[in-house]
């Protein structure tokens, strides 16, 4: 669960992979991956297994994947494998604040959401 990030060194440049791996309302694991440095971000995962210690995750729009072994409860030592290559990636656990949604509560606010020009709705906070 959480935020996992790790770095391709491509020998040229050294290319950010951030992995998410949540649950849903039904408790169903899922996994959306990012490469910030790309602009790419929330990029769906085609599957995902466990086993013991190992971890693997599909990545069909790139046709690869990544597999590894946990070392420490926040880290794993893997590879990403893309076109016929493979190259280490290893991942440490991490807080992604770019996902938290910070919020000031003072007394008496209250949430409202005005309709005006038929459908069209405006939400805030007084």
């Amino acid at each position: 669960m959480g935020s996992w990030r790790g770095y391709i060194n491509t020998g040229k440049a050294e290319i950010p992979i951030v992995f998410h791996f949540f649950k849903d309302s039904l408790q169903q694991l899922h996994t959306l991956w990012d490469s910030p440095s790309q602009n790419v971000n929330g990029l769906p995962c085609s599957s995902l297994s466990s086993k013991g210690d190992s971890v693997e995750i599909g990545l069909k729009v790139i046709a690869g994947y990544y597999a590894g072994k946990f070392i420490t409860p926040d880290s794993i030592a893997g590879r990403w494998h893309q076109n016929k290559h493979s190259i280490a990636l290893n991942l440490k656990k991490f807080l992604d604040t770019s996902k938290l949604i910070i919020s000031t509560a003072y007394p008496n606010e209250k949430e409202i959401s005005i309709t005006y020009s038929g459908a069209d709705k405006i939400y805030g906070i007084l």
